[in-house]
């Protein structure tokens, strides 16, 4: 996951790897699970805020 403010530079704040699991139903493939690895967490002090959040 990558991470860009207006006064920091883009930056890597996890990595990581998917582990999904599918099923064909009626001809059409589905996730049926996810399960997310996170291998690497960096600088978590800046977090993205949610649109439309107070400060």
């Amino acid at each position: 996951m990558l991470q860009a403010l207006p006064r920091r530079p883009l930056h890597i704040i996890a990595g990581g790897r998917y582990h999904d699991r599918f099923e064909c139903r009626d001809g059409r493939w589905r996730f049926t699970e996810r399960r997310i690895r996170l291998n690497l967490v960096g600088d978590m002090t800046h977090p993205l805020r949610q649109a439309g959040a107070q400060r």
